[in-house]
């Protein structure tokens, strides 16, 4: 079980999912409005309180999976391959660049859990090449079903 401090919350997960969502929807094409990104965040985020809270360590992010799935269907009004694939995509993306930091930077993880600003600071890398995707795919109109003729039958 992890209590996720306040600071880190709005500072961290609350981006991270925006992102996360972003990200994954804009490689593959899908534009939601930013007041259903934001939405769709916030609540993950809140969901992330107390899914961390309640659960154990490595079982909150299957169901944070779930959970924004979930959400990306439910109120961004995907389909779920479409959900299932975005968030495949970001967590990839989030799942290597936080495997890479904790390599080169030889971390201890109860270390960074335990301060909040230390806990912040891994939010940046990710985060940042989440937004450079979500960025760079919807200025220039880049998406993986321009590429994969597959993904167009999938995703809607």
């Amino acid at each position: 079980m992890d209590i996720l401090p306040v600071k880190v919350l709005l500072l961290g997960a609350i981006p991270e999912a925006i992102l996360i969502i972003w990200a994954g929807l804009s490689l593959l094409g899908v534009r939601p409005s930013w007041r259903k990104l934001i939405f769709v965040g916030i609540l993950q985020g809140l969901t992330a309180y107390f899914i961390r809270r309640y659960t154990g360590f490595g079982v909150h992010t299957l169901i944070q999976f779930v959970t924004i799935v979930t959400y990306m269907c439910v109120l961004i009004r995907v389909n779920l391959p479409t959900a299932l694939i975005a968030t495949l995509i970001s967590y990839s993306v989030v799942i290597i660049t936080e495997g890479c930091a904790y390599i080169f930077f030889d971390v201890n993880i109860a270390h960074i859990l335990s301060d909040e600003w230390l806990r912040l600071l891994f939010f940046i890398p990710h985060n940042s090449i989440l937004a450079i995707i979500g960025y760079v795919c919807t200025k220039k109109k880049i998406s993986l079903q321009q590429e994969f003729t597959a993904l167009s039958k999938i995703v809607k």
